[in-house]
C-alpha cells in the first residue's frame, strides 16, 4: 500500500468510527407508569361472596313426623332425631348446627350399610357392636349430601345455627 493511501484509510476510518461513538441524547425519565394497552392487574383478592340467606322455610316446616317414611324437607334450629319406618337407616339425627355446618349421625339397626359421601362431606363410620346399631358420622356444609342404603340426606342450607335438611330415596 502506498503512503498517500494511509492517511486517507486513516481519516476514512475516524469520520466512520466517529459517526458510531456519537449517542443520543438519554430518553427523559418520568414519574408517571407508561400507558398499557392491557388493564393492569389487581393483587388483592375479589371480595368473598355473599353469606347465603338465612333458611327461613322447608317444605315440611318443623314437622320432624314428615319424615318417618323417608321422604321430607324439614327446617331446623336445634339438635333432633329422624325416626324413620321401613327404612334400612333407623334414625337420622341432627347432633349439632352450628353457623356453616350441620353434624349427622345415621344408625342402621340391620348392620348393612352402603354410603357414599358427597366431596365436600366428611363421614365416618363406626361398626356394631353388642348392644349398638352402626352408625356413620357426618359433617356438612349447604348443598353438601350422603346416600346411605337408599336414603339420600342432604342440608340444603345452613347458616347461623338453622339448617334445612332433606331426606329422600337415592
Amino acid at each position: 500500500m502506498n503512503r498517500t493511501c494511509l492517511p486517507l484509510l486513516a481519516g476514512v476510518a475516524a469520520l466512520l468510527l466517529g459517526g458510531c461513538a456519537t449517542t443520543a441524547p438519554a430518553p427523559a425519565t418520568s414519574s408517571t407508569t407508561p400507558a398499557s394497552s392491557t388493564a393492569p392487574s389487581s393483587s388483592s383478592t375479589p371480595p368473598p361472596p355473599p353469606p347465603a340467606p338465612l333458611p327461613t322455610a322447608a317444605a315440611d316446616g318443623s314437622n320432624l313426623r314428615a319424615c318417618t317414611d323417608g321422604t321430607c324437607e324439614v327446617l331446623l334450629d336445634k339438635p333432633a332425631t329422624i325416626n324413620l319406618v321401613k327404612q334400612q337407616v333407623g334414625t337420622v339425627r341432627v347432633a349439632k348446627i352450628e353457623a356453616d355446618s350441620v353434624t349427622l349421625n345415621l344408625t342402621f339397626p340391620s348392620g348393612r350399610i352402603e354410603f357414599n359421601c358427597d366431596q365436600g362431606v366428611q363421614c365416618s363410620l363406626v361398626g356394631a357392636t353388642a348392644g349398638s346399631p352402626a352408625m356413620t358420622f357426618v359433617v356438612a356444609r349447604t348443598g353438601g349430601w350422603l346416600t346411605t342404603n337408599g336414603l339420600r340426606t342432604q342440608v340444603v342450607a345452613v347458616r347461623d345455627g338453622v339448617a334445612v335438611i332433606r331426606l329422600g330415596p337415592a
